[in-house]
């Protein structure tokens, strides 16, 4: 079994062809050919002290998530103190605010999104995976009568900024131009289940929760194996970000607390 590994080479998801990268984006400009008729959308959250300090994506687990409880029981003891201090109207809502979703233990879980994409620089299938503000993007096009299906022309991604200051923008081409039959053959080749790379049914969510208070994915995961074998590091989540990396931005704004825009938008 072959395994996807990240833009750090950290071994991620699963993939029975063939390796697989992710796609990296600097600064500046990415040209690629989206393969997939529509990206894979999942949740997760980024736990910038999980994983031995070295910061991780930790899967949402739905009902069953024990970070999102953590965050419900912090907001029920603010929301009491509210109420003890009689506050009302916009006094309740700043102290709501600045006492409670600012300070959320793990900020708020965030929408992603995973698509197959040919990397013009290379020639190669990788995957694509970031967040609503590129695929919002990429989506502009795929909606417009004048573009249509992303994968009929290539795009070229523009990355400016890095952290809290990121910003990406999409070009399409000018025109439509139709894959090779060689490289036809290499995504049909390549592709791998999007839903079963970040499934991670197997891990817990006391699981999850270890791992981001920090806790290393290897000895958490070892203990699926009775401590018998050295663990597959390919049925962790992806670690999504390196500090030191100058490439890729380490995007803050999926971290720890929720942005001026997520909380004017609330309802108190």
């Amino acid at each position: 079994m072959e395994r996807c590994v990240d833009d750090d080479n950290n071994e991620a998801g699963f993939n029975e062809e063939r390796k697989l990268d992710y796609l990296k984006l600097p600064e500046g400009d990415t040209r690629i050919r989206v393969l997939d008729v529509a990206p894979y959308a999942f949740k997760e959250w980024w736990a910038p002290r999980g994983n031995g300090g070295k910061g991780t994506s930790i899967p949402y687990k739905g009902k069953d998530d024990l970070l999102e409880a953590e965050n419900k029981a912090f907001m029920e003891k603010v929301f009491q103190e509210a109420d003890r201090l009689g506050l009302k109207g916009d006094k309740r809502k700043k102290f709501l605010r600045e006492k409670g979703y600012s300070k959320l233990p793990w900020g708020k879980v965030k929408q992603k999104y995973v698509i197959h994409v040919l990397d013009r620089a290379t020639g190669e299938v990788k995957l694509l995976e970031k967040g609503n503000g590129l695929f919002k993007e990429l989506k502009k096009y795929a909606v417009n009568p004048e573009y249509g299906d992303l994968r009929q022309y290539d795009v070229t991604i523009t990355r400016k900024g890095s952290g809290l200051n990121t910003e990406y923008t999409v070009t399409p081409a000018r025109q439509n131009t139709p894959l090779t039959d060689e490289e036809i053959r290499l995504y049909e080749e390549s592709k791998v289940d999007l839903a079963k790379l970040k499934d991670h049914s197997h891990i817990t969510p006391e699981q999850c929760l270890a791992v981001a208070k920090g806790a290393k994915w290897e000895d958490v995961l070892k203990k699926n194996n009775n401590d018998e074998e050295k663990v597959d590091q390919d049925t962790s989540p992806q670690d999504d970000y390196s500090e030191g990396s100058s490439e890729e931005p380490i995007e803050i704004d999926s971290g720890e607390v929720l942005t001026d825009e997520e909380l004017e938008n609330l309802e108190f």
